[in-house]
């Protein structure tokens, strides 16, 4: 009988354990829901990616690239 309740005391310990190191999920949700945002590296420009709030230009090379409307850098982090 001392076996069985040893073996329940440490299913205890193990469930208290469990829940304390459990990670919190719950931001997750609204994270995943928020818009994808593009930055620009060069002056920290943020505007929703691929928004009307981009300008652009096309360089035969590379094709169409996203400019930044305030400082005009075209190195832009995409957030798509």
């Amino acid at each position: 009988m001392a076996a069985i309740a040893s073996v329940a005391a440490d299913a205890s310990l193990l469930d208290e354990t469990t829940m304390k190191n459990r990670v919190d999920c719950s931001h997750m949700a609204t994270e995943a829901t928020a818009p994808n945002l593009s930055r620009c590296l060069n002056c920290r420009f943020t505007a929703p990616a691929g928004g009307s709030e981009w300008d652009h230009v096309d360089s035969p090379p590379l094709g169409r690239m996203t400019r930044c409307p305030d400082c005009g850098s075209t190195n832009v982090l995409s957030g798509r």
